[in-house]
């Protein structure tokens, strides 16, 4: 009866740190600047690395959860270095770089060991809307200030990581192959 009752607790509680983060996210993207400033000094960038600490033991390894947590942290840090413009993509109100806020999240991050949690997500396999491995690199990207304007040449470690990709379909491409001829030479046999 008592573990019934923990379990039904447990729930109620992940539910409702769900909800929350969600009602924190749509307040952060359609916050003007003095919200953002408002979310820093509550710091949002800290629930979302709750969201996602799942490296410790700590915390349920829901799929959904991590990629909210880590795409929660990569859009906040990314409008507050880089300010919000409003369009289709950005509903909320325009506001310009808020670089010192940027630094505040940050420091709040490092200090909750935000940055071993995004990097054990680089290895996670769990697929939700996308990859949430390449969720962990935006946020880790964010983190580290890292823009690359897409004018501009790729870096080396770029190449040598799509040429890895490029191997790795090939190798595939070659294993479908070599399939359809057993397949074929046990139809002619």
């Amino acid at each position: 009866m008592n573990n019934h009752t923990n379990e039904e607790e447990d729930r109620k509680a992940s539910l409702i740190r769900s909800e929350s983060g969600q009602c924190l996210y749509r307040i952060q993207i359609y916050g003007d600047e003095s919200t953002q400033s408002e979310l820093v000094s509550s710091e949002y960038a800290v629930i979302s690395v709750l969201q996602v600490s799942t490296a410790g033991g700590d915390g349920e390894q829901e799929d959904f959860g991590i990629f909210s947590g880590l795409y929660n942290i990569s859009e906040f840090l990314k409008s507050l270095y880089q300010g919000r413009q409003t369009d289709n993509i950005n509903p909320g109100p325009p506001f310009p770089q808020q670089i010192s806020l940027a630094r505040r999240s940050n420091e709040q991050i490092e200090e909750e060991g935000g940055n071993e949690e995004i990097e054990a997500q680089l290895i996670n396999k769990g697929e939700i809307f996308g990859q949430i491995k390449q969720t962990a690199k935006n946020s880790k990207c964010q983190l580290l200030n890292y823009f690359i304007d897409q004018r501009n040449p790729r870096p080396n470690w770029y190449e040598d990581d799509q040429d890895n990709e490029d191997q790795d379909n090939e190798d595939q491409d070659n294993e479908d192959l070599n399939n359809e001829n057993l397949n074929e030479e046990e139809q002619n046999q």
